[in-house]
């Protein structure tokens, strides 16, 4: 099995090897079609994205609206995190086109974008202003530095001040809205899938199991304008523009941050054929205003004036927010840098210590059950990376650790006790269940007494349950 394992990671680090190198290609060739800062238009983009099939999802959808037949284009990278993230800061115009959620429409022979997302901003990396100058230049973590504070210390060079936004980081699914004149229907999306529809009655159309996050959504949508009748009004003011916010508090689709209700919480505007992060904060604000949007909140205003000054606020920063507990600060915060004008040049974000162990406990949960339910591995693995947070309090680091024991020896017996020939089934759904509730996980494995029915029986009955 060892051998099987370290064949499996040569593999798989050789693959990797050469979509870098493919990558580098892609690059050349992207940057050979275009000119730097020049907005790509919906044709340019899906022939890239054609092009180079093995770094870009197309998932291409039909239907059959208004009596007429309309494809939709769903385009997302399609690599390993790491190699995503050096693509993405290989260059600004990469970095700007391929954003989180973007979607084209092909209708009377035309291609035009549907929806337009944010586009990836990544933790704060604060890096030592003198290894700054000699690290490698193709060190990943350098690289997002360099990247993130590229047109801030341009700005701080040139003798202007820089405001940093702290807002709040909302812990849910990626929501957008959008409107589409040409056919006169609202535009509807999760990360990857974009919709049209009109109301409750169109989703009727969207029966199959991947549109289920993006009708929820839509769900929650119209609920608002039945809510607040005066929002149908804003469909004037997202012609060519995306709404984009966070889909949160649904107990089907949990994330870490638990909320009473769910909620649609919007945090910015992004103009369509605009190479611009997003549009003007103020200008957000008023349309947020108008409609009476929920919003994420803004905790904090920072000026700043060089860029000792802006490390200086930055370090401070994280450190106020990393000692929080997921209570107080949820996942952590969001950061908008802005210049005088309320552009926003770049983003990042900070999160809690908190929210980082829970991630790093729920992903090791899984690689627990994708081992058959062997958890010593795992747990040592994961009882080294909790013992790097200093930053946080032995005994705090014990209860996260000890939780986990807890965690893993539950799952590892609930497997062992399961019939070989069912395993792998049994594996995918303790997967799904851990992906949709791992909040309810928490919960039941804090409470739970020695006596009681092992935890992930009583999920998995459950829904069989629900399914009869």
């Amino acid at each position: 099995m060892e051998e099987k394992s370290k064949l499996k990671k040569k593999k798989k680090l050789k693959q990797s090897q050469i979509n870098y190198k493919r990558n580098l290609n892609f690059k050349q060739l992207f940057l050979n079609m275009i000119k730097d800062n020049v907005l790509l238009n919906s044709q340019d983009i899906l022939q890239i994205c054609q092009e180079f099939s093995e770094i870009f999802l197309i998932k291409r959808e039909i239907h059959n609206i208004q009596n007429q037949q309309i494809e939709i284009f769903d385009i997302k990278l399609n690599v390993d995190p790491e190699i995503e993230d050096k693509i993405l800061t290989s260059s600004f115009i990469i970095h700007q086109t391929f954003r989180r959620g973007l979607s084209l429409i092909s209708y009377k022979d035309q291609y035009e974008l549907l929806r337009k997302g944010m586009m990836k901003f990544f933790d704060i990396k604060i890096i030592d202003q003198v290894k700054e100058k000699t690290q490698e230049k193709n060190d990943l973590n350098n690289q997002i530095s360099l990247f993130t504070f590229h047109r801030i210390y341009k700005e701080l060079e040139n003798g202007k001040s820089i405001k940093i936004q702290v807002q709040e980081k909302a812990n849910g699914e990626n929501a957008q809205i959008s409107y589409y004149l040409p056919l006169n229907m609202w535009v509807i999306c999760s990360k990857n899938t974009a919709i049209l529809c009109n109301c409750i009655e169109d989703l009727k159309m969207y029966t199959d199991q991947k549109y289920n996050l993006v009708t929820q959504i839509a769900k929650q949508w119209f609920k608002m304008i039945d809510q607040n009748p005066k929002l149908i009004e804003i469909k004037s003011d997202l012609a060519n523009y995306t709404l984009v916010g966070e889909y949160c508090g649904n107990p089907k689709f949990q994330h870490l941050v638990k909320y009473d209700n769910i909620c649609l919480k919007f945090f910015s505007i992004v103009k369509h054929n605009s190479l611009e992060t997003c549009e003007l904060q103020n200008q957000s604000k008023l349309i947020f205003e108008k409609y009476q949007l929920p919003t994420v909140f803004c905790r904090l205003e920072i000026q700043v004036n060089s860029k000792e000054n802006l490390i200086n606020e930055l370090n401070k920063l994280k450190e106020i927010i990393k000692i929080k507990s997921i209570e107080e600060e949820g996942e952590g915060a969001v950061l908008y840098f802005l210049n005088d004008s309320n552009q926003c040049l770049s983003l990042g974000k900070l999160k809690t210590i908190e929210y980082k162990i829970h991630r790093q406990i729920r992903e090791s949960l899984k690689d627990c059950i994708h081992q058959k339910g062997n958890p010593v591995k795992t747990y040592q693995a994961l009882q080294q990376s909790v013992q790097k947070f200093t930053s946080i309090e032995q005994d705090r680091r014990k209860q996260y650790l000890q939780f986990a024991a807890n965690l893993l020896q539950e799952a590892s017996n609930f497997l062992k006790a399961q019939p070989d020939a069912n395993l792998k089934q049994i594996q995918q759904r303790l997967i799904s269940l851990i992906d949709k509730s791992y909040l309810d996980i928490k919960d039941k494995i804090q409470s739970k007494g020695k006596e009681q029915i092992n935890i992930f029986k009583s999920f998995l009955e459950q829904l069989d349950q629900n399914i009869q």
